[in-house]
Protein backbone atom coordinates (compact mmCIF):
# COMPACT_ATOMS: atom_id res chain seq x y z
CA UNK A 1 0.00 0.00 0.00
CA UNK A 2 1.39 3.46 -0.88
CA UNK A 3 2.24 5.94 1.80
CA UNK A 4 -0.59 8.23 2.84
CA UNK A 5 1.02 11.28 1.22
CA UNK A 6 1.20 9.42 -2.11
CA UNK A 7 -2.48 8.55 -1.88
CA UNK A 8 -3.40 12.13 -1.08
CA UNK A 9 -1.39 13.46 -4.00
CA UNK A 10 -3.05 11.08 -6.46
CA UNK A 11 -6.59 11.72 -5.21
CA UNK A 12 -8.42 14.25 -7.41
CA UNK A 13 -9.84 17.29 -5.68
CA UNK A 14 -13.44 18.26 -6.30
CA UNK A 15 -14.77 21.77 -6.49
CA UNK A 16 -18.37 22.92 -6.52
CA UNK A 17 -19.94 23.88 -9.79
CA UNK A 18 -21.40 27.35 -10.31
CA UNK A 19 -24.97 26.09 -9.85
CA UNK A 20 -23.98 24.43 -6.56
CA UNK A 21 -22.40 27.64 -5.30
CA UNK A 22 -25.56 29.56 -6.26
CA UNK A 23 -27.75 27.04 -4.41
CA UNK A 24 -25.54 27.25 -1.32
CA UNK A 25 -25.66 31.07 -1.39
CA UNK A 26 -29.46 31.00 -1.71
CA UNK A 27 -29.70 28.59 1.22
CA UNK A 28 -27.50 30.78 3.40
CA UNK A 29 -29.55 33.86 2.49
CA UNK A 30 -32.81 32.02 3.29
CA UNK A 31 -31.42 30.92 6.65
CA UNK A 32 -30.39 34.49 7.50
CA UNK A 33 -33.91 35.68 6.63
CA UNK A 34 -35.50 33.00 8.81
CA UNK A 35 -37.03 31.18 5.84
CA UNK A 36 -35.79 27.75 6.90
CA UNK A 37 -38.09 25.02 8.22
CA UNK A 38 -36.67 22.55 10.76
CA UNK A 39 -35.98 19.13 9.23
CA UNK A 40 -38.32 17.44 11.71
CA UNK A 41 -41.24 19.51 10.34
CA UNK A 42 -40.33 18.69 6.76
CA UNK A 43 -40.15 14.96 7.50
CA UNK A 44 -43.44 15.07 9.43
CA UNK A 45 -45.17 16.79 6.47
CA UNK A 46 -43.82 14.21 4.03
CA UNK A 47 -44.94 11.37 6.31
CA UNK A 48 -48.41 12.87 6.69
CA UNK A 49 -48.72 13.38 2.92
CA UNK A 50 -47.98 9.70 2.31
CA UNK A 51 -49.89 8.37 5.31
CA UNK A 52 -46.74 7.10 7.02
CA UNK A 53 -46.42 7.07 10.81
CA UNK A 54 -44.42 10.02 12.07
Amino acid sequence: MPKRSALKASTPTHTANAWQMELIAEGIAAAREGKVIPAEEVFARIAAKHGWPA
